[in-house]
C-alpha cells in the first residue's frame, strides 16, 4: 500500500520573501509532495519550485485566488536519493510552506479540484474529490486569513490524517497539509472550521498507487525437539511483478540498558550528566530532557544524535524531548550535555542500550491524567525485546513517589523541588504476543507525558534462504528463543512478515524469571 514515509521541514516567511522547505534522506525513486499556502494583496502567478537535486517539479493543483489566499500543491516523481532544499515561487505577501515524502505514487492517474470562499466564514469544505481509480493518495492543503493569532484550525478533517498545523504569526494565516488513501472511487472531502470569520482556499489532488506485497499468510512460530529442524512458510500477493524472498533471524539475546545517568540543573542554560562508563562502541545512546527551550544534544564522546520524539500536552506544556544515537562511541567518563536558550529547571536523563538491533514503533502519549497512569497502546511483545518508557510529570505535591509494575524496573528517577517531576523506567522483554502497555501510580501528581517504544537485538540476513519457505539446519538448545521473519519484495517495494519465534521443548519460553532475572542482574 501506498504509505506515507516522512514530513521535511516547514518554511513560513513573510515580506515577499521565497520560502524555503527542505527534506533530508529521501529514498530514491519516492515522490515528493509539497504544499504552499499563500498571503498576498494581490492574485500571484505560481510556478514551480527550484530544487537543489537539480530535479524539476509539476504543479498537481491550485486553488482559485481568495483574497487575500492561494494554495497549491506541487509534486517530483522518482526523486534522487538525499536531500531536496526547495525555493518557492517568491510574492508579495507571506507564505508558509512544507513538504513530505510518500512511497508507491505513480506518474498516471488522478485529477485535482480547489475551492475557497471571498467571503469570510469560520468553516469551509473542499466539495467533492472523486478518486478516478479505487486506490489514490489523496492530497489536501487549506490555508486561512483570520483576525486571531495563533488561529486553531480543525486538525485533522474527518477520515484524514494530518500533517501538521503551520501558523505564520505576523499575517494570522495558519494552513494544514494532510492525507489520506482510498480504497474505492467514492468521492471524498476536506472540511476544516477555525474560530475567527476569515477567507479560506483550499486545494485538493489525488495520485494513483500501487501496493507493496500483501502478506496473506504469516509464519507461524514453532516449537520442537532438539536435534530436530523447523520450517518457516509466507505466502503474499503482489501488483508490481514477480517476488523475491529473503528470511531472516533475529538471535534470542536481549537488549539491555547499561549505564544511565540523570541530573537536575536548576536555572541554567545547560545540563551536563554524571560521567559513566559506556561500552566502547556499537550501543544505542539516548538523551532525554523535560525542559522547555531545548536547543541541542551533545556528548564528549563526538556522537551524533537524531530527536525522535517532542510531546507537548495542552496542559502539561513542558516538552518531552529525546534523542538518539545508533551504533555510537563510548568509553570511561562518558556523558552527556543538553544545551537551552532559557535558564529554568533542567533535567537530563542518559541511557545506554546494549545489544540492539533497532527500534519499534513510538507511542506517545500527552496529559495523562488522573493517576494511575497509563499507556495501553503499543508495538507487539516479542521475545529479545527491551520496553523503554520515559515518562514526566507534573506534581501537586512533593515530593512524588511511584509504585513499580510487576516486570518493570526504575532504572532512573528524581524528583526535584519546582513544579513537576520525572523519571526513566526500562521493562524487560517477553515472549507472548500481548500488546505492551505499562501502568503505574503517582501520589499527589495530576499530568504526564509518555513516549514508550522497543528496542530489539540485531537481525542477520540467512544465507541461501530465498525461497517462500525455509528449513533450518539442525537446532540445538542454544537456538531457544531466536525469532524468525521473511522480507518480500516485489517491484513496488518490500513487505516484512510478522516474527515467529523458535522455541526448543523442554527449554524455557522466555517468558518469565529465566529472562527478566538475566536482565535484571546485568
Amino acid at each position: 500500500m501506498a504509505s506515507y514515509v516522512q514530513n521535511g521541514s516547514v518554511s513560513s516567511v513573510v515580506g515577499g520573501v521565497a520560502s524555503t522547505p527542505s527534506i533530508t534522506g529521501v529514498t530514491s525513486g519516492n515522490t515528493l509532495i509539497c504544499v504552499l499556502s499563500m498571503y498576498s494583496s494581490s492574485s500571484p502567478t505560481v510556478t514551480a519550485p527550484t530544487d537543489s537535486a537539480g530535479q524539476t517539479w509539476s504543479i498537481l493543483a491550485q486553488s482559485a485566488y481568495q483574497n487575500p489566499k492561494k494554495t497549491v500543491i506541487f509534486y517530483l516523481l522518482n526523486a534522487n536519493a538525499g536531500t531536496h532544499s526547495l525555493s518557492m515561487p517568491s510574492q508579495t505577501g507571506a507564505q508558509i510552506a512544507q513538504v513530505a515524502e510518500f512511497r508507491g505514487l505513480l506518474a498516471v492517474g488522478g485529477t485535482a479540484v480547489a475551492a475557497g470562499s471571498s467571503s469570510f466564514t469560520t468553516s469551509q469544505s473542499s466539495g467533492n474529490y472523486t478518486p478516478s481509480q479505487a486506490k489514490e493518495v489523496v492530497i489536501a492543503v487549506c490555508g486561512i486569513d483570520s483576525a486571531t493569532n495563533p488561529e486553531t484550525l480543525t486538525d485533522p478533517p474527518t477520515g484524514w490524517t494530518s500533517l501538521g498545523v503551520q501558523q505564520n504569526g505576523a499575517t494570522y494565516s495558519p494552513a494544514e497539509f494532510c492525507y489520506r488513501e482510498t480504497t474505492t472511487t467514492t468521492p471524498v472531502s476536506a472540511t476544516w472550521s477555525w474560530t475567527t470569520a476569515g477567507a479560506s482556499a483550499i486545494s485538493v489532488a489525488g495520485r494513483k498507487y500501487y501496493d507493496s506485497p500483501i502478506i496473506t499468510t504469516q509464519p507461524v512460530q514453532q516449537s520442537v525437539a532438539s536435534g530436530s529442524t523447523a520450517t518457516f512458510s509466507v505466502s503474499a500477493t503482489t501488483s508490481g511483478g514477480a517476488l523475491s524472498y529473503q528470511w531472516k533471524k533475529r538471535a534470542s539475546s536481549t537488549p539491555y540498558v547499561g549505564a544511565s545517568a540523570i541530573v537536575l540543573t536548576p536555572t541554567n542554560t545547560t545540563s551536563t550528566t554524571p560521567a559513566v562508563t559506556t561500552q566502547t562502541s556499537g550501543s544505542t545512546f539516548l538523551i532525554y530532557s523535560h525542559a522547555a527551550s531545548l536547543t541541542g544534544v551533545s556528548d564528549n564522546k563526538g556522537n551524533t544524535y537524531t530527536q525522535i520524539t517532542n510531546t507537548t500536552g495542552s496542559v502539561m506544556t513542558t516538552p518531552l524531548y529525546i534523542y538518539e544515537c545508533v551504533n555510537g562511541t563510548g568509553g570511561t567518563g562518558h556523558t552527556a550535555t543538553t544545551t537551552y536558550s532559557l535558564a529554568s529547571n533542567k533535567l537530563t536523563v542518559f541511557v545506554e542500550i546494549i545489544g540492539s538491533g533497532g527500534r519499534d514503533a513510538l507511542v506517545q502519549t500527552s496529559d495523562i491524567t488522573p493517576s494511575p497512569y497509563s499507556i495501553t497502546t503499543g508495538p507487539p511483545a516479542n521475545s529479545a525485546e527491551l520496553a523503554v518508557i520515559f515518562t514526566s510529570v507534573d506534581g501537586v505535591a512533593n515530593p512524588v513517589t511511584f509504585v513499580e509494575r510487576a516486570g518493570y524496573r526504575i532504572y532512573q528517577f528524581n524528583p526535584d523541588n519546582a513544579a513537576y517531576d520525572a523519571m526513566f523506567i526500562a521493562a524487560s522483554s517477553r515472549s507472548d504476543t500481548a500488546v505492551r502497555s505499562s501502568s503505574w501510580t503517582g501520589s499527589g501528581s495530576t499530568y504526564a507525558q509518555a513516549a514508550l517504544f522497543t528496542y530489539y537485538s540485531a537481525s542477520e540476513n540467512i544465507s541461501g534462504a530465498t525461497s517462500s519457505s525455509y528449513t533450518t539446519p539442525t537446532l540445538s538448545t542454544a537456538d531457544n528463543g531466536s525469532q524468525y521473519w521473511c522480507a518480500v519484495t516485489d517491484s513496488n517495494g518490500t513487505t516484512n512478515t510478522a516474527l515467529a519465534g523458535l522455541y526448543i521443548i523442554g527449554e524455557s519460553s522466555g517468558d518469565g524469571d529465566k529472562i527478566n532475572s538475566a536482565w535484571f542482574t546485568r
